[in-house]
């Protein structure tokens, strides 16, 4: 996520899609608890959707939390 090669990678505008970021962030922190333990969230929408910027997001959020362990970006700027 913070690659030299992803200058300006995109991020969620402040105050944008709030309500995903929170069950994201949720998710992240609580998705182990409970009856079902839940490892892997499909982030899916189509094209222009925000995927990436949401997913950007997530991975600085983990990052200030300290618990990012890694991201994985796909780059079509080449």
């Amino acid at each position: 996520h913070d690659s030299k090669e992803r200058c300006d990678a995109p991020k969620c505008c402040k105050d944008t899609r709030i309500a995903v970021c929170q069950d994201i962030a949720s998710w992240m922190r609580h998705g182990d608890e409970g009856d079902t333990t839940q490892r892997i969230m499909w982030l899916s929408g189509p094209a222009g959707a925000g995927k990436t910027a949401i997913a950007g997001s997530m991975a600085e959020l983990s990052e200030d939390e300290g618990s990012l362990a890694a991201t994985f970006f796909f780059s079509s700027f080449h």
